[in-house]
């Protein structure tokens, strides 16, 4: 038997409601955290400087732990408000990690901020005004917030699916090597080794996005050496191609990104390939052979990309 329509609307509307409070959970984080580029821009103190970042890292944080949610599985809005509280309390800032071997296992250390008290206490502000912010909202109320990009870090078994599907596309294994041109083989005639300073220089992460979006890549996956950092799939508009050691690519497969700590960036799949030649007129000039090359006198920041 059929369930009533306005039972059916009233589903619908309950899921509606929970996405809505999820996209304005994101949008406070984002709009509340300062950014680095208007940090930049302010003139304060340094200690200030210090507190609003500690700040803007446990909103960072907090944001995070929101982006692990797979939306299907939330049919209320309080239900969705429980696990934005949830969210909020348990999110941790860390500010590295230390591997090593045992007994053939792999130890991860977790290392929190040195913060003096000035510095946790903004953190702890941050934590406390999202919470009230959270507990207070209304359907009603987050229905208003802008929409915000596609965005999900990846739980531990899709972030090994993912290593796995890589690894068997394009022999990438993060956690043990580099990847090419750091491998000392001659590449594949599929991969490309160009220099990273001139590459951000000269073309830049908004023409390789837009290469990807032209063809039909509407979502990527992030992922890096790292075993506790998050790892991503997103929106390519969300994508600034900034990290060492790290990969960009997609389900498809077909294509991939590598920067590595050595000041290169690698294109692997000759449509990709093709295509940054086409947007790189003088990419010949840009063969990566080795980390010493000279580098533009006018270094480009990293744009801050809001979600």
């Amino acid at each position: 038997m059929l369930a009533p329509a306005s039972l059916l609307l009233g589903i619908y509307m309950t899921d509606f409601g929970a996405k809505t409070l999820f996209n304005a959970a994101r949008r406070y984080c984002i709009d509340t955290s300062p950014g680095p580029d208007r940090v930049a821009e302010r003139s304060m103190p340094e200690a200030q400087v210090h507190e609003v970042w500690a700040a803007n890292s446990m909103l960072s944080a907090i944001l995070n732990e929101i982006e692990r949610a797979i939306l299907e599985r939330f049919h209320t809005v309080e239900q969705m408000r429980e696990y934005l509280l949830a969210a909020g309390l348990k999110a941790k800032v860390i500010s590295g990690e230390e591997t090593s071997h045992q007994n053939g296992e792999l130890i991860v250390l977790i290392h929190e901020p040195r913060w003096n008290e000035d510095e946790r206490a903004a953190a702890e502000r941050a934590r406390s005004n999202y919470l009230e912010y959270i507990a207070s909202l209304s359907a009603e109320e987050a229905v208003k917030a802008a929409p915000v990009l596609y965005r999900h870090r990846m739980s531990e078994t899709q972030r090994r699916s993912v290593r796995k599907k890589l690894a068997k596309r394009w022999d990438v294994a993060p956690r043990s090597h580099t990847w090419f041109p750091l491998r000392g083989e001659p590449l594949p005639p599929d991969v490309l080794a160009l220099q990273d300073a001139w590459f951000d220089n000269e073309v830049g992460a908004e023409k390789l996005r837009e290469i990807l979006l032209a063809h039909g890549i509407t979502r990527i996956w992030e992922i890096h050496e790292s075993l506790l950092g998050p790892e991503y799939e997103f929106d390519p508009r969300l994508c600034n191609f900034w990290g060492v050691e790290t990969y960009w690519s997609s389900q498809e497969l077909t294509w991939m990104v590598y920067k590595s700590h050595e000041s290169s960036i690698t294109f692997a799949g000759y449509w990709l390939i093709n295509a940054i030649q086409k947007a790189w007129p003088n990419w010949e000039q840009r063969i990566y052979t080795g980390y010493d090359y000279e580098k533009p006198t006018d270094a480009i920041r990293v744009p801050f990309i809001n979600p």
